[in-house]
């Protein structure tokens, strides 16, 4: 791929900046690709300014997405991603280059593929629309919306996301970090369908991640809503959780998930505490769930305070079993 070092005329930028300026993605726009536009940002040098700065890539209306954007070592947390669209489609058949086929992802155990992936410490773009994956090709590998490892970190804003995934919307590994606050995900985990998984969720952490994810809105996944293991750490406080097909929130592997002011409802089984989690459940609502509501199991522990309801489900309100 070309390396593009100049950035349109009509912004009046120049390679050092320190102002907010935006550059557009699509037919008739500044870039092609958001590839080549990253590839320009890159070229520049972010000057210090103590009200903050930030570029925006506009995405513009109509556009599919079909490439894959893959960060080693390097930081866009200063730039955004915007779309004139609601919902942007990202093509599943470019989904192409998985992680054991790239230097800086191998060793991290998960045979995956994503539209945004980031290795090494790396920080995603900020992303500010909903990103929607289509149906086009097969693959005989986990595809997921952003998959962060190493120490890497992503950024949804408000209102954002990942639908229609096949995996996860968002998949981390080996001590990343999600910052996600209002983000947005429905219908994740498609292959659950087919595969048997109950392992995906719209968001899952495992070894050593972060999620901080409040008042996330998650909406049918397949499988699990938010799966927390491996020694991981989540905050969903203000969550709402409905119809997934497996558990609403799977916590285990000595993991621990702060839940206050949750709803989870319509799910198979809404909370799920296993192997030494411990899962902190306050003034939450846990019902209507088509199994259970609560179920305890391995040593885990729910620490439930005052003014949570948990009513109307299916087989049993709280399972205790297995020490």
């Amino acid at each position: 791929m070309p390396r593009i070092i100049k950035i349109p005329s009509d912004t009046g930028v120049s390679s050092n900046f320190s102002a907010s300026f935006t550059v557009t993605v699509g037919a008739g726009g500044d870039y092609a690709s958001m590839n080549l536009a990253l590839t320009a940002l890159s070229e520049m040098v972010p000057l210090y300014v103590s009200e903050g700065f930030s570029a925006t890539i506009n995405i513009l209306t109509g556009t599919v997405m079909s490439e894959q954007v893959i960060i080693v070592n390097e930081d866009f947390s200063w730039v955004n991603i915007t779309s004139d669209d609601a919902q942007v489609v990202f093509n599943r058949s470019a989904l192409t280059q998985k992680e054991s086929d790239v230097a800086g992802f191998e060793g991290s155990l998960d045979n995956a593929a994503a539209l945004f992936m980031a290795t090494n410490g790396s920080k995603t773009p900020r992303i500010n629309t909903i990103f929607s994956m289509d149906t086009t090709g097969t693959a005989d590998y986990s595809l997921h919306g952003m998959y962060l490892t190493r120490g890497s970190t992503g950024f949804i804003e408000p209102n954002a996301g990942f639908h229609d995934t096949d995996g996860c919307g968002v998949l981390l590994n080996f001590s990343s970090t999600l910052v996600a606050p209002n983000a947005n995900f429905d219908n994740n985990g498609r292959e659950d369908a087919s595969a048997g998984s109950i392992d995906l969720g719209a968001i899952k952490g495992q070894w050593q991640s972060i999620v901080t994810a409040p008042s996330i809105n998650v909406t049918n996944p397949v499988g699990s809503g938010v799966v927390i293991i491996g020694g991981s750490v989540a905050t969903i406080r203000g969550a709402t959780i409905t119809g997934a097909g497996d558990k609403g929130v799977l916590a285990g592997g000595v993991s621990q998930v702060h839940a206050r002011s949750v709803d989870v409802t319509l799910c198979d089984t809404g909370l799920y505490a296993a192997e030494g989690a411990l899962m902190r459940l306050i003034q939450s609502n846990i019902s209507d769930n088509t199994a259970n509501g609560v179920v305890v199991s391995g040593g885990a522990v729910v620490n439930s305070a005052t003014g949570t309801t948990i009513n109307n489900n299916g087989n049993n309100g709280i399972i205790v079993s297995g020490g």
